[in-house]
């Protein structure tokens, strides 16, 4: 003869046991959430990236229109500028040298 006691304490110790299938899908729900919080940390991360870089380029512009006086200067003609610029010999000279990359880099 059983005891109803038993029974019940059965009956709650199943219902308290998660199938296979439940574990599977909990843990795959879990797989999910932490998947897209990934790709969340990683957009700000890009978006940070590029807001750095946006306004170093910013920075950049701004001080070669201050030390080259190119105010107003189309972009066309500034690139223009500047390509004939790198190929002057001594500036070339001094880009591909040592010296240069080392104040670059700092």
């Amino acid at each position: 003869m059983t005891d109803v006691g038993d029974e019940k304490n059965n009956a709650v110790q199943q219902k308290k046991k998660p199938t296979l299938d439940e574990q599977i899908a909990r843990h795959e729900e879990t797989l999910k959430q932490l998947k897209n919080r990934k790709k969340a940390i990683d957009s700000r991360e890009k978006e940070k990236e590029r807001k750095a870089r946006t306004h170093r380029l910013i920075q950049i512009g701004a001080l070669s229109e201050k030390y080259l006086q190119c105010e107003g200067v189309t972009p066309d003609a500034f690139e223009a500028l500047m390509q004939k610029f790198v190929t002057m010999p001594s500036i070339e000279q001094f880009l591909t040298g040592k010296k240069a990359r080392r104040m670059i880099e700092n």
